[in-house]
C-alpha cells in the first residue's frame, strides 16, 4: 500500500473516531471542550502511532469537524510536540 492510499484509509478512521468523541462531548447544544481536547490529545498519540504526523492529524481534526467545533479546540499542546 503507497503513502497515499495508507493516509486516506487511516485518515477516514481517525475522522470516525474523532467524529465519536465529539458526539461524546455534545450536550445539546454545549460542548466540554476540555474533555474533547483530552480525548483529541489521546488519539493523536495513537495516530502518531500509526505513522500520521502531527500536522496530518490536525488536518483531519479540522476536515471533520466544523470550524465552530473547531474553535473551541486547544492545538498549542500539538505546537509543542510537533
Amino acid at each position: 500500500m503507497n503513502r497515499e492510499n495508507f493516509l486516506d484509509t487511516v485518515g477516514k478512521q481517525y475522522a470516525d473516531e474523532i467524529h465519536e468523541a465529539y458526539l461524546q462531548c455534545e450536550s445539546g447544544e454545549v460542548v466540554d471542550y476540555k474533555k474533547l481536547n483530552v480525548l483529541l490529545k489521546k488519539l493523536m498519540t495513537h495516530a502518531k502511532v500509526d505513522g500520521l504526523s502531527t500536522q496530518e492529524f490536525v488536518d483531519i481534526v479540522k476536515s471533520t469537524l466544523s470550524e465552530e467545533a473547531s474553535q473551541g479546540l486547544d492545538f498549542t499542546h500539538v505546537e509543542k510536540a510537533a
